[in-house]
């Protein structure tokens, strides 16, 4: 006797970020307590970092809207994210609006998140976007455009960087006056730390002095 065979119910297509967001939204907007549908989604939230980060920060601020800022230390814990990190996701969300992300998207492709975050400090958002059109134009990294905007808001030049190098281990000779420092090969830390090798790496940075 020939056994039946059952056809599988399609799986549900998974939901775009965007969609999950209406969602919650959506939800948000009821008198339903929306905790629940928070950490579900905000566990299930995919996408590059810097999508998730914009994605988390826009959750954050339906939470704290619906259920009050108490809420997003055990929603944060809830989701693996410390409730500092929750708490800046959602002001670099709250400051830029989803209007104000995707023209920076589309017309800075180059900008991250990190970049979004420092620009904060010019104070309004078109500063901000101005700022941000300088680091695109530049190709400033972060760390260029930390430096720029601390320049700019103390009136102080930072000393000029010489070297920042990582390194494996270091030794200080008082009575010669020399410090001896073991590299990394090819500064690779990464390699190192895949060896279970890196004895406890330190950071050097030499400025040129004034």
């Amino acid at each position: 006797m020939a056994t039946a065979v059952t056809k599988e119910e399609p799986r549900q297509q998974k939901q775009t970020l965007d969609e999950m967001l209406a969602h919650l939204e959506a939800l948000a907007e009821t008198a339903q307590d929306i905790m629940q549908e928070a950490i579900t989604v905000g566990q299930e939230m995919n996408g590059d970092m810097d999508e998730r980060r914009f994605g988390l920060g826009d959750i954050a601020k339906l939470l704290v809207k619906r259920h009050g800022e108490d809420t997003l230390g055990e929603w944060a814990k809830a989701i693996s994210v410390p409730k500092k990190t929750a708490q800046e996701y959602r002001t670099v969300a709250t400051f830029y609006e989803k209007p104000a992300r995707a023209g920076i998207r589309e017309n800075l492709p180059n900008i991250s998140y990190s970049h979004m975050r420092l620009a904060i400090k010019a104070g309004d958002l078109n500063e901000a976007l101005s700022f941000l059109e300088e680091c695109a134009d530049g190709l400033w990294t972060v760390e260029q455009a930390g430096i720029e905007m601390s320049k700019r808001l103390t009136g102080i030049e930072p000393p000029k960087k010489l070297l920042d190098l990582t390194t494996v281990s270091y030794g200080i000779d008082t009575a010669n006056r020399v410090i001896s420092i073991q590299l990394a090969p090819h500064h690779d830390m990464a390699e190192l730390k895949a060896q279970r090798d890196a004895r406890k790496p330190i950071r050097v940075v030499l400025y040129e002095g004034k």
